[in-house]
């Protein structure tokens, strides 16, 4: 299985934090990795995170898989795999770039290259359709998407082609293109 950590290492490098100049690069490193991090912690919540506090309280990462058209559940702390298949939506994910907790953090964004959209899950994995752009895929905003991320409640989403080729999309917390 082939697993595409991109978004993830996108996300990781969005919120880390310098280190404090009392602490050594060695130090910040280790910590980082270890996932002790507060720096990172801290502005994870400003951030897309692609890890998420499931209910049963595992902190997991949630990763896209392109090669099956799904999303993988990773656990955080040992990147043992806990589910192969956690987001699985045959009728809309294919090549998913990105997965992360949406604008609100109550739910999941998935980007997708090939559908042109950011579609919308909740917590639990459940499908609620397209997100952005709002009413549907519109090749006008959004064309092979490469990549996303939530900052401030806003969607940055890349459009690789078509009318807004070689730009960053924003939509708002309503998926709505600004």
């Amino acid at each position: 299985m082939r697993i595409w950590l991109h978004s993830f290492l996108v996300t990781v490098a969005l919120t880390a934090a310098p280190a404090s100049t009392a602490q050594s690069a060695a130090e910040a490193a280790r910590a980082e990795a270890a996932g002790t991090d507060a720096g990172v912690a801290s502005a994870a919540v400003a951030v897309a995170d692609p890890r998420l506090d499931l209910a049963r309280g595992a902190l997991v990462l949630v990763v896209p898989e392109s090669t099956n058209d799904n999303v993988v559940l990773l656990n955080a702390t040992t990147g043992d795999l806990i589910s192969a298949a956690f987001l699985t939506d045959n009728a809309g994910l294919s090549t998913p770039t990105n997965a992360f907790q949406d604008v609100d953090g109550q739910g999941l964004l998935v980007c997708d290259q090939i559908s042109d959209v950011a579609f919308r899950y909740t917590s639990a994995g459940v499908p609620e359709g397209v997100f952005a752009p709002a009413g549907g895929a519109n090749n006008a905003l959004l064309d092979n998407v490469r990549g996303c991320t939530v900052e401030g409640g806003t969607l940055y989403a890349t459009s690789a082609n078509g009318a807004n080729a070689n730009a960053v999309a924003t939509f708002d917390a309503a998926g709505t293109f600004l």
